[in-house]
């Protein structure tokens, strides 16, 4: 192998650190502040988001049901998804009643 091949090899490899190990570094680190920076601004609107939920689960449980439109995953998935809702919604209303 010519040196010449050897030194940009070489140089190749070096140029290419940054972008292999020093840019997905950064951008996870940006990425983590952006989820920090959207959970305290979306703790915020938990007060609108609460009765959001509510209402369009309170939608999707009359369309599966009222109308008898839904099939039976359809029925399956919208319960499930409206205990998941009630399961993680009510330790943030605990809190905000124990205040």
């Amino acid at each position: 192998m010519p040196r010449s091949s050897q030194a940009s090899s070489g140089l190749a490899a070096v140029a290419a650190i940054p972008w292999c190990c020093v840019l997905p570094a950064v951008l996870s680190l940006l990425s983590l502040t952006g989820a920090v920076a959207a959970r305290l601004w979306l703790v915020q609107l938990s007060w609108v988001l609460l009765p959001l939920s509510v209402a369009l689960l309170g939608r999707s449980l009359w369309l599966v049901h009222v109308p008898d439109q839904g099939r039976p995953s359809a029925r399956w998935i919208t319960w499930i998804a409206t205990v998941l809702v009630v399961a993680l919604w009510v330790p943030r209303l605990w809190a905000w009643v124990a205040l």
